[in-house]
């Protein structure tokens, strides 16, 4: 599972805080690559996204609340103290794409997601743990063996026209949507979909190379994704969760119950089929002969036909029990065309399904455990690590950290950053993920031969600039 789009509401916040993000909308940033860091700075808008391909940040800043009103029977706005409403691909915040390698742990990817917003803003927002969730999207990626084949399972989907009431609608032939209040379903095909919105995006910022192997790996590629909205999350958590409540198992339920309804797939007691012979041979297996000629011949309409169609001509107790037992036995009718040899017998977008993807990408790994681990301290080899414990130059606002042969300031809340031996002399940028500028350095502190430029505060800390000097 990768989380992909999420929506977070933030607590209250500061003026700064509004006139910082009425300002990064003012300067209209655009999407490009930061060239002494090498990562991406995303384009932010003010408005709301105009789809689940929209690359943007959409960052509004809200004063006022929808607040229910008994006598009026309805909802009705009041005033309030500014927030946030934060709405984004977060896998694309972090990698550019979402291709593959998108993480499923949700937590960490909402804590990085308001890091970098309070990055971007220069400005301290509230711990991410505290913030509504008021969207997630969850998506599972599932690779066969050719574009064609990615093509002919949708071709070869037997859906009918509504799902549970609600329109299926299908754009093309391989994209697949269905609305809903509380669950949106989606399927489509990858290559399409970034060749058309995602390619063109990233050739300003990426090598052409980089891109052909993206659009490799997509052009093999289905997408089938979970959009949890927030009238399921009130209905199951009892109030509107917080980011700290959601869980991934709670994720993984939702995903794998609505699929399994809407593709009609049950917990079957032997592999997947859906060739003629072996849905023949399995339910002779499974049931009684005359059971067995009726369930096979309502098997063949719906391959043929469609649920629609097969629903019309029989009882709804009678169609709802042949779909049962179907799906008992692990015989599926979509995608069942003897002509097509491409799409594997037993292939449903499930996460036991062996052609899903799991892969999570380095660099999501490395900036998900920056986002959650920014208390540690901690060198690569051969640098040896003998920090044990903080000197204070300043209650308030700054520390010092002995780190061996070198030694590095820090703010009191703690920075961890990767020490290398060949960069660890001259000037110096340490990321945190929170806070503001710094101001410049406005005294000079001489320890042990070490001399280190002390930095008060603005707010908090965003960049830190360190002089190390090499310990003789």
């Amino acid at each position: 599972m990768a989380i992909d789009t999420v929506k977070l509401i933030s607590p209250p916040v500061t003026e700064h805080v509004v006139e910082a993000a009425e300002r990064l909308h003012g300067s209209k940033r655009k999407l490009t690559l930061d060239a002494r860091s090498g990562e991406l700075e995303q384009e932010f808008t003010k408005s709301y996204l105009l789809g689940s391909y929209d690359a943007r940040i959409s960052l509004v800043v809200k004063r006022d609340k929808p607040i229910r009103d008994a006598e009026q029977g309805k909802n009705v706005s009041v005033p309030c103290e500014p927030y946030l409403v934060v709405e984004c691909s977060v896998h694309k915040v972090m990698l550019g794409h979402n291709v593959y390698g998108g993480s499923s742990d949700f937590v960490a990817c909402c804590r990085y997601l308001v890091n970098y917003i309070s990055e971007c803003l220069g400005e301290e927002l509230p711990l991410a743990d505290d913030w509504e969730v008021g969207q997630v999207d969850t998506a599972e990626i599932f690779q066969l063996s050719s574009p064609e084949a990615c093509k002919a399972w949708f071709q070869g989907l037997q859906l009918g026209e509504t799902y549970r009431n609600r329109t299926i609608n299908r754009y093309g032939k391989s994209s697949i949507h269905v609305p809903g209040s509380f669950v949106c379903l989606k399927a489509y095909y990858k290559g399409d979909e970034f060749q058309k919105h995602d390619a063109k995006r990233l050739s300003e910022v990426m090598a052409f190379d980089y891109i052909k192997e993206l659009q490799r790996i997509a052009d093999k590629t289905i997408r089938v994704e979970a959009s949890i909205r927030r009238d399921k999350l009130v209905y199951d958590f009892g109030s509107k969760p917080l980011v700290k409540d959601i869980t991934e198992d709670y994720l993984n339920s939702v995903y794998d119950k609505e699929i399994a309804s809407f593709f009609r797939i049950g917990e079957a007691k032997a592999k997947t089929v859906n060739s003629i012979q072996n849905v023949k041979a399995r339910l002779a297996e499974f049931f009684t002969p005359r059971r067995a000629r009726n369930l096979f011949t309502t098997w063949m309409e719906l391959k043929l036909c469609g649920e629609s169609e097969v629903k019309s001509g029989m009882s709804s107790s009678t169609f709802h029990e042949h779909i049962r037992y179907l799906k008992e036995a692990g015989c599926c009718w979509h995608g069942t065309d003897e002509s097509n040899s491409l799409v594997p017998e037993d292939f449903a977008p499930v996460r036991q399904d062996a052609r899903r993807m799991t892969v999570v990408a380095p660099e999501i790994m490395e900036k998900l455990t920056v986002s959650t681990s920014m208390t540690e301290e901690y060198c690569d080899s051969p640098l040896e690590t003998v920090y044990n414990g903080c000197e204070v130059l300043d209650q308030k606002t700054k520390s010092c950290a002995d780190f061996g042969k070198y030694r590095i300031l820090r703010n009191n809340t703690g920075v961890r950053k990767r020490l290398n031996q060949q960069r660890m002399t001259g000037l110096f940028e340490l990321r945190k993920m929170t806070g503001a500028l710094w101001n410049r350095p406005s005294s000079r502190v001489h320890q042990k031969n070490s001399t280190f430029f002390v930095f008060p505060l603005k707010k908090s800390p965003l960049l830190i600039y360190v002089y190390c000097k090499q310990i003789s």
